[in-house]
């Protein structure tokens, strides 16, 4: 009420002049370009002096609310009452109510204004002691707030004033935001221009150029500088545009106003780029009278070009390709519309009718209805019409496009192919399906049954109905469901797959089947086509190969030889299990696809003795055998070429490792060689002593006949004992050749034999050699002649003794092994040995000497006469065992002795002694037979000499006969075994034919097993040649006295 009553005073009148003056003030300063914020710092500036407030603040109200205080000079401590930590206002809603309907609000209470929850917060409103907010309208709206606050409740300033500060206030901050926008809309829209990507020119009323934007001046081609220069002439009057089709055209723009939409042509620019442009023009009036023209100049070279490109492409596609506007008329139709419409030569199908739900053949296939909704914005697509004709109906198949802008139909396009021969090859298609011998599936990608020919029922036994009601997992049984998705997920990627599975007749029973899937077009989609074939009987015959692929495989593998099979170039196709074996492979894809002499051979190339490279040559079979040099084994090779119509295709290549019957082969050759030594041995041995026969037995007979004082005793004596030491080497020779007999058979302790042997080495060997025993305490006995094997066991280590000149180690030791049969020593029976080793560490041997070691008279020492190993060889031989030597020049050398073990034997009879009366012969009469006559000779003497009366015979028919004539007179029959046209074993069984108590001696150089079935026959005795006189008493007195 105070304020109403000081309305009319001469205060409130100067006020609200100073506040119409300041208001003045700003509106100058917004002319003259003021930045708004400025203007608003300075308003509210003003406001705050001519009102006495404490506090201003100024809201601008945008997008349906009051939104950031404006100016730097506003209150801080009004910000925070009034605004929140986003920048809305925090006023209570009944409070923006009346803002909104022009009514100034005004309280001493702030919570009566503005939310109460953070009016705690604000201590400086402690000191305000009224608030004002007075809406600020323009044109009646509300165009923001101003809030003022004073410390005095009763302040010296009216409503009214402050009602219309704050209008002016709108209108001037609209007005400053005019300004600025028009100011910042200029800038924009220059900038806007100068940014255009096509040209923009202004002409003046007289047609000159005044302005040209960059792209006009870079499209016409026409620098900034010559662009000025231009000014002062007509456009159109130009060189560049009078040469080209614009000129006539800016001619009537100028002169009529005539408007110039979308002309295309050629244009050269004064540098001579040549272009495709597109100008549009418009005429700039003043009333009716032409102020000047604005032109909009576009490059469309490329876009022509392109538009170019498309056409030719839309002209060669095999579909008619048809553009309408948005009234229906057709714009474009390409080459290929012409034949699926079967427009006449010379004819455009645009001639027809420009409206194309007007052209006779839309009319005919029935298009009409599907176009005019398309034009309405419905697309349709497969849609599939017949068009009529007299030749024929043509099936056509269109898809429809409307083409859209803004949300608004400004044509359409038209695509139809002419799908006559498709349904035609469809329909025969059908036949062929339907008539195939195969079962045939159409079937969706999703694997349902879209169509089925007879067959397929037949195979099956559903009816079509069923089938086309089934997926083709229908068809499956469940173990096979995996693997035939498998191949339908191949056919996906690929669209094509081959492969077997099992289907199910409608009565359970399974099929095998083979399957051939292709993808096509079935109905417009995708599809597969699939054959499917009963193979039972396929399958059967395949398996039944498949058998005699296995037999053939098993054969093949279970052959010992190893068998390849290879092509010309020595590659390997094939091979069998021993041919792995032989070169260390595990797996047949370790050896396929290398070459033979890669794996055999370990060479990048054939060698020169490869037989493979001959059967190429001939195209003939090839058997080779060769040592390979680096594993030192021997093979044997059969090549046989393989032929087709004369050309050689490859070779069936067979290997026999053949080291172990080399080596048998050798043992053999050596055995049969130390037989046919031993065999001479022997027979030389015969002879020699047939002749030291003759003479030990004169001389034995000569010195019986004289004393020591007789002159020619001490001569003969000596002849005597020189024939006893060539017996006694001939002894050797046939030890060796094991024509003596083994005598003193026993059980032998090998063990004592060494350690015996052990106790003469050790005294009598150089202290340089160390002697090593190694003996098996548990050693067995064998069965022998104990002399004999002592005499073997002191010859090797004298053998070793001797090989040792430097000295070394001398190892003897003894063992028990299992002997197993051996191919190739099949004379080695199998079973228990007693092992003597002999070792020592000498100079050793090489292969020279140990392939003849063995040989009688072979020696490498200086003195000595070769025997001693050929003893004991023979020893060792007819004892059952066998000898084994290795050695290495330098290191030394081993024998090894396997004497066969002897669990048992029965102790040897003790002979009687002899008493001197039985050395005594009665008389009698001898009938001596051998066909050396020296032998008779002698024997007659030597028989007559001990009083025997002798009958003699030189061959076997000649001892029958006497001994028939004078069967009763024979008490003794000497007998010679080696005896020319009948021999003393057939002598001896005619003999005991005629008398089965005949009492024969067998006169012989040697032992072998003939005689030794002779004595078991009932041979009463052996006189071993050469004998002497004495020899000979103790046989015939034995025989005489019933001892034989």
């Amino acid at each position: 009420m105070a304020m109403r009553s000081r309305r009319n005073t001469g205060a409130s009148i100067r006020q609200e002049l100073k506040a119409l003056r300041t208001l003045q003030e700003v509106n100058e300063l917004i002319a003259r370009g003021k930045p708004l914020e400025e203007v608003v710092d300075l308003l509210l500036g003003h406001i705050r002096d001519f009102t006495g407030a404490s506090h201003v603040c100024l809201f601008v109200h945008e997008h349906g609310g009051f939104h950031s205080s404006l100016g730097r000079c506003a209150s801080p401590v009004l910000e925070k009452l009034f605004l929140d930590s986003e920048g809305r206002l925090l006023l209570r809603p009944e409070v923006y109510d009346r803002l909104y309907n022009g009514d100034t609000v005004s309280s001493e209470d702030p919570g009566e204004l503005f939310s109460a929850e953070h009016l705690s917060s604000l201590p400086e409103l402690s000191k305000i002691r009224r608030f004002f907010l007075i809406p600020m309208l323009s044109e009646k709206k509300c165009q923001g707030l101003l809030g003022i606050a004073f410390t005095d409740r009763d302040p010296a300033i009216s409503e009214s004033l402050l009602n219309i500060v704050a209008n002016h206030t709108a209108r001037t901050i609209q007005i400053a935001h005019l300004i600025e926008q028009m100011r910042s809309s200029e800038v924009r829209y220059r900038r806007l221009v100068e940014e255009l990507p096509i040209g923009l020119s202004i002409l003046d009323r007289r047609g000159r150029l005044i302005y040209g934007n960059p792209a006009a001046r870079r499209i016409l081609g026409v620098p900034s500088e010559d662009l000025s220069r231009a000014e002062g002439q007509k456009f159109y009057e130009l060189p560049t545009i009078r040469a080209s089709i614009f000129e006539k055209p800016l001619k009537a723009l100028m002169e009529k106003g005539t408007p110039i939409r979308g002309l295309e042509g050629p244009y050269t620019s004064p540098h001579g780029r040549k272009a495709i442009l597109r100008l549009n023009g418009i005429p700039l009036k003043s009333g009716e009278q032409i102020t000047g023209a604005l032109l909009l100049v576009e490059d469309i070279t490329e876009r022509t070009r392109t538009e170019q490109h498309c056409r030719l492409l839309a002209d060669e596609a095999p579909i008619a390709i048809l553009l309408l506007d948005k009234d229906g008329r057709l714009i474009y139709g390409n080459e290929a519309s012409k034949k699926v419409f079967k427009v006449p030569p010379g004819q455009d199908l645009d001639s027809l009718g420009k409206v194309v739900l007007d052209i006779p053949q839309v009319k005919k296939a029935g298009l009409v209805e599907p176009i005019g909704k398309l034009l309405r914005g419905e697309p349709f697509h497969n849609l599939k019409v017949v068009y009529p004709l007299d030749v024929g109906p043509v099936h056509l198949r269109g898809h429809g496009i409307p083409l859209t802008e803004d949300g608004e139909v400004t044509g359409a396009m038209i695509l139809v192919e002419d799908i006559t021969e498709q349904i035609r090859a469809e329909e025969q298609f059908r036949q062929i399906f339907n008539a195939s011998p195969e079962a045939l599936f159409v079937e969706d990608l999703d694997l349902s049954i879209l169509e089925v020919n007879r067959m397929a029922c037949e195979m099956l036994g559903y009816t079509r109905d069923e089938l086309l009601k089934m997926k083709v997992s229908d068809l499956l049984p469940p173990e096979e469901m995996d693997r035939v998705m498998s191949y339908m997920e191949e056919f996906n990627r690929n669209g094509f797959v081959r492969f077997q599975t099992v289907s199910l007749r409608k009565d359970g029973t399974p099929v095998p089947v083979e399957v051939i899937a292709h993808r096509f077009t079935w109905g417009g989609r995708e599809a597969a086509l699939m054959s499917v074939r009963d193979v039972t009987d396929r399958v059967r015959m395949e398996e039944e190969l498949a058998r005699q692929a296995r037999e053939w495989q098993e054969t093949f593998d279970a052959s010992v030889e190893a068998i390849l099979i290879q092509d010309k170039n020595y590659v390997i196709l094939k091979a069998n299990r021993a041919f792995l074996r032989l070169v260390g492979a595990d797996t047949l894809e370790e050896v396929v696809g290398k070459r033979c002499y890669e794996l055999v051979h370990g060479t990048d190339s054939p060698p020169p003795f490869c037989p493979f490279s001959r059967a190429l040559e001939t195209k003939s079979p090839i058997q080779a055998r060769f040592l390979e040099p680096k594993s030192q084994s021997w093979f044997e090779v059969s090549i046989s070429p393989i032929l087709r119509d004369g050309k050689l295709q490859g070779v069936v290549h067979t290997i026999w490792d053949i080291t172990e019957r080399v080596r048998m082969e050798e043992n053999l050759r050596h055995a049969q060689k130390m037989e046919a030594l031993g065999t001479l041995t022997g027979g030389i041995a015969h002879d020699f002593n047939n002749i030291l026969t003759a003479i030990m037995g004169y001389t034995s007979l000569l010195l019986s006949k004289m004393d020591s004082s007789h002159p020619h005793y001490q001569a003969i004596s000596t002849i005597h004992q020189a024939s006893e030491r060539a017996a006694g080497l001939v002894h050797q020779l046939l030890q060796f050749s094991r024509k003596i007999p083994l005598r003193n058979l026993q059980l032998v302790s090998i063990n004592e034999v060494v350690e015996e042997i052990n106790r003469v080495i050790r005294e009598t060997f150089p202290r340089e050699i160390e002697i090593l025993l190694e003996l098996d305490p548990n050693l067995p006995p064998v069965r022998g002649d104990r002399s004999q094997l002592y005499q073997v066991i002191l010859n090797l280590c004298v053998n070793a003794r001797d090989a040792m000149p430097q000295g070394g180690r001398l190892r003897i030791a003894t063992d028990v092994v299992e002997v197993r049969p051996d191919p190739a020593h099949p004379e080695r029976r199998p079973g228990p040995y007693c092992r003597l080793t002999v070792e020592d560490t000498g100079v050793g041997m090489n292969e020279a000497v140990l392939s003849r070691l063995f040989e009688p008279f072979f020696t490498t020492k200086e003195h000595g006469t070769g025997l001693g190993l050929s003893i004991a060889y023979g020893i060792v031989t007819s004892h059952g065992g066998f000898i084994e030597v290795s050695s290495t020049p330098g290191q030394g050398s081993a024998f090894e002795v396997y004497l066969p073990v002897c669990e048992k034997l029965e102790p040897p009879s003790k002979p009687e002694e002899e008493r001197p009366a039985e050395r005594e012969i009665p008389e009698a009469t001898v009938l001596l037979v051998d066909d050396e006559e020296a032998i008779r000779h002698l024997g007659r003497d030597m028989l007559q000499v001990l009083g025997l009366r002798v009958l003699s015979a030189s061959d076997g028919e000649e001892a029958l006969r006497l001994y028939q004539e004078h069967r009763s007179k024979i008490d003794v029959i000497i007998l010679d075994l080696s005896m020319p046209k009948m021999n003393g074993w057939e002598v001896f069984r005619r003999l005991k034919e005629i008398d089965p108590d005949v009492r024969v001696l067998i006169s012989t150089g040697y032992i072998d097993r003939d005689v030794e079935e002779l004595v078991a026959s009932g041979v009463c005795g052996v006189v071993h040649k050469p004998y002497t006189l004495e020899h000979l008493r103790e046989a015939i007195a034995a025989v005489l006295r019933g001892g034989g």
